[in-house]
């Protein structure tokens, strides 16, 4: 569903879950809730009681006090899964998990063998990203991936720009050791 969805960020991905309430604000923030509860946005700009964690560990960062949308750059090709809890989770979840928890499961670089260019243009969105997945040993394989994306600033009504236009360069590896057992 995911890859089939079209969506290439994690906040387009979340937009599947119907328990989830998924806004863009500009060319780089989003800002998802559940249960339509989002914090003060005037005053902090993020989510802040929404526990979101990719592969077991969180990305909320204490010092703004939420997740940076923008930065969580996990290719859709490589998501197993993404399990949404919704309700109040903080007594099993800790204090960020007021509303809910997202966690973001990715596939083992054992399943992403080979190599994957992908490349995409929009009016207001270019993206360029190349990823390959090799063996070291029959139990150690890895999974290499660089990406640039650019987003256009948004338009305004009167025609203008909103100034909110921005570009990243990520990178990222992985390496699974799974011993073999001939017992």
């Amino acid at each position: 569903d995911i890859i089939r969805s079209g969506a290439t960020t994690i906040p387009e991905i979340l937009r599947l879950a119907p328990n989830l309430q998924v806004n863009q604000t500009s060319a780089s923030h989003y800002v998802i809730s559940a249960r339509g509860f989002s914090g003060n946005i005037g005053d902090q700009n993020f989510t802040n009681q929404l526990l979101v964690l990719i592969d077991g560990r969180s990305v909320y960062t204490p010092l703004y006090s939420g997740v940076y949308w923008d930065m969580q750059d996990v290719p859709p090709q490589n998501i197993e899964r993404i399990e949404v809890i919704s309700g109040p989770g903080a007594t099993l979840w800790g204090a960020n998990a007021v509303n809910g928890v997202i966690n973001i499961i990715t596939r083992n670089s054992a399943d992403t063998q080979g190599g994957v260019l992908t490349l995409g243009a929009g009016n207001l969105e270019r993206d360029a990203a190349i990823q390959y997945g090799g063996r070291l040993s029959p139990d150690l394989t890895y999974r290499l991936h660089a990406e640039y994306s650019a987003f256009s600033a948004f338009p305004l009504a009167n025609g203008g720009n909103a100034g909110d236009a921005w570009s990243k360069r990520t990178g990222d590896f992985r390496l699974d050791w799974t011993p073999y057992n001939d017992h």
